[in-house]
């Protein structure tokens, strides 16, 4: 796994250097930029360094020493300007002068689409990108093993995509393809009746697992879209608070992210803030069951 924000460093430094590619290593703590010398040194022929990447110079002789030292490089990447996040004929030949995984970028004008992780025998191991979610939809629909850890995986990397700033499409063609699975009346009720949210007994064994994957996953779609909405919104306004945010997305369910003022309530049910960075006043609802505790964000003035 890459860290979120090395990954969203490494999007940035694509984004820096559009249209030329951009080029790089990691190490377990930081990202390494390195300047591109494909074009300079010709590295390719007939390539520049819009279509092409080499470190050179000093930043490979660091490269090459970082072995040595206290923080080994484990990780080149680099970008690609067509939007696609593949290991090319190209990138194979370059690949014997960095003995270590690699990172490809696909970006283009309208912004990162899509990256994936290699192997250091260049097989793919991890993609991120609306593609990867909708690769494991199709594995819950196909009846996948694993189906569950699948979803889940796919889904973090999802929102470190949005998170870094990567494209977010629509998902709702997902959630119709899970819509389009048949399941039988007497699954359905099965399913709905375990994940019926329920206070835990003591001494009460564990019910068994009756959930139905394509219903499961679309209800998981349907929490990750708003989610993957707003880190999308909050990449593109990177401001003191995200107020504006909230309101704009009518988001009810999420805490404002900046110091909130007390200014009057109950303590219990409910509670009047103020944004203390825009002055957005919010009144917090709560409300409870035998299950758990939570609150809805309402702007007020």
């Amino acid at each position: 796994m890459i860290a979120d924000e090395l990954l969203a460093e490494v999007y940035a430094h694509a984004r820096a250097t559009f249209p030329a590619e951009c080029c790089g290593y990691l190490t377990d703590r930081r990202v390494v930029r390195c300047t591109n010398v494909a074009a300079s040194e010709d590295v390719v022929a007939g390539r520049g360094d819009d279509t092409a990447f080499a470190i050179g110079g000093a930043e490979l002789l660091a490269f090459a020493r970082s072995f040595d030292g206290p923080e080994p490089a484990h990780l080149v990447y680099h970008s690609h300007t067509n939007g696609r996040a593949y290991f090319s004929a190209v990138d194979r030949e370059l690949a014997t002068a960095y003995p270590v995984e690699h990172l490809v970028v696909g970006i283009t004008a309208e912004g990162v689409h899509e990256a994936a992780r290699f192997d250091r025998e260049l097989r793919e191991v991890e993609r991120w990108g609306m593609a990867d979610l909708a690769a494991a939809v199709d594995h819950v629909i196909a009846g996948g093993a694993d189906w569950e850890r699948r979803w889940q995986d796919a889904a973090a990397r999802a929102r470190a995509h949005a998170v870094a700033g990567g494209l977010v499409g629509d998902l709702s063609d997902l959630q119709t393809r899970l819509a389009a699975v048949p399941v039988s009346d007497e699954a359905r009720a099965a399913h709905d009746d375990y994940v019926r949210p329920r206070k835990y007994v003591r001494g009460v064994p564990p019910r068994s697992d009756a959930r139905v994957p394509s219903l499961w996953v679309a209800t998981m779609l349907r929490r990750t879209a708003p989610e993957l909405a707003y880190a999308a919104e909050r990449f593109r306004n990177p401001g003191p608070c995200d107020c504006a945010i909230l309101v704009r997305l009518q988001r009810r369910d999420r805490r404002p992210s900046a110091p909130l003022r007390d200014l009057d309530g109950d303590g219990m049910y409910w509670n009047d803030w103020v944004c203390e960075a825009c002055g957005q006043r919010w009144t917090e609802h709560k409300d409870c069951d035998d299950v758990g505790v939570w609150s809805s964000w309402e702007a007020t003035c």
